[in-house]
């Protein structure tokens, strides 16, 4: 009950609430007195505001810094989905020009190629008019 005593007066945010708790128990009776006698003093409420002032810069400045995170991280993922649109491209440019080469691809070959990293899509690009098979393209 003493912990929970504590807790209601450090929340109170009215003064009937103070004036509740003080009522109920001496101990609170004196807390609430010396916050009253704190209150009054000109040094004490300084202290208070800066301290109220250092909390508000402090969060202001969170949450500056998640914005900023958050913002590099949108940034990452567009590079991310781009990189694997240039790859998608690649690999849908390298289907065409085999099918047109060598007919239709089967699935394997055609996700093998969908898979694959854009350097080996270079490649296998760079193969389709000089080798003569479709597994001389895709030839490690």
């Amino acid at each position: 009950a003493t912990v929970e005593r504590w807790a209601r007066f450090l929340v109170a945010r009215t003064p009937a609430e103070l004036d509740q708790l003080a009522s109920e128990h001496p101990v609170m009776s004196t807390a609430k007195h010396t916050l009253e006698q704190l209150s009054q003093d000109p040094e004490a409420r300084r202290l208070a505001r800066e301290r109220e002032d250092s909390i508000k810069l402090y969060n202001m400045s969170l949450a500056a810094s998640e914005a900023r995170g958050e913002a590099r991280g949108e940034a990452r993922g567009e590079a991310r989905g781009e990189a694997r649109g240039v790859t998608k491209g690649k690999s849908e440019v390298l289907i065409n020009l085999l099918a047109l080469r060598f007919g239709p691809l089967a699935e394997p070959a055609r996700a093998r190629i969908e898979l694959a990293e854009p350097q080996e899509l270079d490649r296998w690009t760079e193969r389709v008019l000089t080798a003569s098979t479709l597994e001389e393209v895709l030839a490690p």
